[in-house]
């Protein structure tokens, strides 16, 4: 029984000291056969991304040559043909998986300091006699350390030799890679993408995609020494916006497939798994909090992370290691910005339903800030959600979207039908409602849900008044960065679908659907009517003079008569609720004062 280690990421090390692995090596073939020029894998977080490419690069790289040992007794040991290659070829790895800076600046500090330990690696070309005089001097000064960043506007030439020693390293360093050798190199980017995820968090994205657009440009695209490369990250960044004009780009994403059974672990790996760590009664257990990531072709892939984490601590109950690992950061950014049809989804998916979305295979994070195919593709992509079988055909057909509208797609257009990936990610989704506030605010949560269900208006509008108070500055649902303006109504609407997130074990959440003479704003209906009797509608107003609002309370009382006026509860009563188990509140806002009404 091999020892179990967690967050090892260098295969050397597992392999050198007997530790756990699920034999992936049969990859490295698959890989070689295909004979793309550039391969992009996207995978989700804590999937294997980064122990496979060091993988490749202790199978391939010149600086593994004659360690043919590390790879005895796996799959790929199997293949004379294959074997005759490892060790043979220049290999530049690169990880950008610690490229997470708040500032553009630090961009280029960051992505000068991997470069030079980078550069350091391959020290022997200085004394080799392949380089020239002047080679050499710029050898030297790509390794150095620490080096300080000339000011744009003081000392602009500088500064813009600084960007292109940047752009160009890997370029050159493939060149002289290739005189020593007399091979192509091949080149692996890990995390490739994690540099723009943490650039448009922090609002520099635009700057940073000119940046790493010139940089995968001269590296791979222009460069004559490069034989092929790898590339792995989380999302599926549009060839247009990042990779344009890239002959034989071979993609493979959690949608498209492509490698599938490569990252994470296949049901048949995890039964040996159980065999071998004697826990086969855990197998249920695992596969409802682990399992059902879907990739490609592929379906029941479980999270490689969270198994090994679980593996770790076998004598303890499964846990949410997944969300324990963190980098959530841009998935909670943009569903915290979301409307409320897209907090509606989210709601029926933690209650174990099903929903229908557009999903984009490719990703342009511009439009995180107003397209919610686009959030759902990076939920999809970082593993939160996944498809159920095949995309729609929906082809000059209608279907109703979250909105309740009526949408119309072209040929094309991919639409699933997604649900949850597993307990985990259910778990994390719960999480990340609750990051939507402020650590002041959780207990508020609860107790203006628990004031809702007591029917205690008071304690409603004194916990709801502190909710305001505490994360109306702070909490922007609603509020879309390309729009620069506030959505008063659909801000506040968001503000209470998330407050109302700890309901839903309990409660269906829905939005903006349509039953009587229009469309309300939320309503809450019990999911088990015999522990819970009441249903409740919603209506949220924000003061308005041209409307007739004097006062605050004139706002909630014309929310609460367009509940009667309009008839909404007509759908509840449809379905049996009595009129006197349907509560009605009309929600008055008016800045960071608020009133409701029933």
């Amino acid at each position: 029984m091999r020892t179990v280690a967690i967050g090892i990421q260098e295969f050397e090390k597992i392999r050198a000291n007997h530790l756990f692995y699920v034999d992936k090596t049969e990859f490295i073939r698959e890989w070689y056969q295909k004979q793309d020029d550039i391969t992009l894998i996207a995978r989700p977080r804590r999937f294997g991304k980064t122990l496979t490419m060091d993988m490749m690069n202790c199978f391939f790289s010149t600086a593994y040559a004659e360690r043919r040992e590390l790879f005895k007794g796996l799959a790929i040991s199997q293949d004379e043909e294959m074997m005759k290659l490892q060790g043979t070829i220049p290999t530049i790895s690169i990880s950008f998986a610690s490229v997470k800076p708040r500032t553009y600046k630090e961009l280029l500090v960051t992505l000068t300091e991997e470069a030079a330990r980078i550069y350091d690696q391959f020290s022997y070309l200085i004394k080799s006699g392949t380089l020239s005089v002047s080679e050499q001097k710029l050898y030297k000064r790509l390794c150095e350390k620490n080096q300080k960043l000339p000011d744009s506007d003081t000392d602009e030439g500088e500064y813009l030799a600084y960007v292109q020693r940047i752009i160009n390293g890997y370029a050159w360093l493939s060149e002289w890679l290739f005189k020593y050798h007399k091979k192509k190199v091949l080149i692996l980017f890990d995390e490739y993408d994690t540099p723009l995820q943490a650039a448009y968090l922090h609002h520099y994205y635009d700057d940073a995609l000119w940046l790493i657009r010139e940089l995968f440009s001269v590296s791979l695209k222009n460069n004559r020494y490069m034989g092929r490369a790898i590339l792995t990250g989380i999302t599926r960044i549009a060839k247009e916006s990042l990779f344009s004009e890239m002959n034989n780009f071979s993609v493979c994403s959690m949608i498209s497939g492509g490698y599938d059974d490569v990252f994470g672990f296949t049901g048949k790996e995890m039964d040996d798994i159980l065999e071998e760590y004697q826990i086969q009664d855990k197998k249920e257990e695992l596969r409802f909090w682990y399992d059902g990531f879907s990739i490609g072709k592929e379906t029941g892939i479980y999270n490689p992370w969270s198994v090994v984490s679980f593996l770790a601590r076998r004598m303890y109950q499964p846990e949410d290691y997944w969300a324990q690992s963190g980098g959530t950061g841009l998935v909670d950014l943009v569903v915290r910005r979301g409307d409320p049809s897209l907090h509606e989804a989210m709601q029926k998916l933690i209650c174990g339903e099903e929903t229908t979305v557009k999903l984009l295979d490719a990703l342009i994070f511009s439009d995180l800030d107003n397209d919610d195919a686009a959030i759902w593709s990076l939920m999809v992509a970082a593993g939160y959600v996944k498809p159920i079988g095949q995309a729609l055909d929906i082809s000059s057909h209608e279907f109703t979207g979250q909105k309740g509208a009526f949408l119309f797609f072209n040929d094309g257009i991919k639409v699933f039908r997604i649900s949850l990936t597993n307990h985990e990610t259910r778990l994390s989704f719960l999480q990340m409602a609750r990051r939507w506030f402020r650590r002041g605010t959780v207990d508020y949560m609860h107790s203006f849900a628990q004031a809702l269900l007591l029917n205690d208006l008071p304690e409603m509008n004194k916990q709801m008044t502190e909710v305001v108070l505490l994360a109306v500055s702070s909490f922007d649902s609603g509020v879309k960065p390309s729009r620069g303006s506030v959505q008063p109504e659909n801000y506040f609407h968001g503000l209470i679908t998330g407050l109302l997130f700890c309901l839903s074990e309990f409660y269906t959440m829905t939005s903006n659907r349509e039953s009587g003479e229009g469309r309300y704003d939320l309503c809450l209906e019990p999911i088990d009517r015999s522990q819970f009797r009441e249903a409740y509608l919603i209506e949220f107003k924000v003061f308005d003079k041209r409307k007739g609002d004097r006062s605050l309370l004139d706002t909630a009382v014309r929310a609460r008569k367009q509940i009667e006026d309009m008839e909404y509860d007509l759908d509840l009563i449809k379905k049996g609720f009595a009129r006197e188990d349907i509560r009605k509140y009309g929600f008055g806002f008016r800045g960071k004062k608020v009133l409701i009404v029933s």
